[in-house]
């Protein structure tokens, strides 16, 4: 789950356990540099900024780092939220290999 500007706020056990991370080390800054293939983040960050802003469903592809070290590759689906009045309150985010 991630607030609605993308910052995670938390991670189920089964990102946890794949990762290697703790919950502390998901919602600290530099998360994504530690999970995701340096190369996916220069090329997804500009994308993924502009969705958001979009507030609308949507997918990427990149590689996740396992907590052995080998990457593999994820579609991340993210999905608002929004509140009673409609404002985008959260982010979900899903994944599938």
């Amino acid at each position: 789950m991630q607030d609605a500007g993308g910052i995670p706020l938390y991670a189920n056990r089964a990102t946890l356990e794949y990762t290697g991370l703790s919950l502390q080390d998901v919602i600290s800054p530099g998360f994504r540099e530690r999970i995701f293939h340096a190369e996916d983040i220069e090329r997804l960050r500009d994308e993924r900024a502009v969705s958001l802003a979009r507030g609308v469903p949507f997918e990427l592809e990149q590689r996740a780092r396992r907590n052995d070290g080998e990457y593999r590759w994820f579609l991340i689906r993210y999905n608002p939220f929004r509140n009673e009045q409609g404002n985008l309150t959260r982010w979900y985010a899903g994944h599938g290999h």
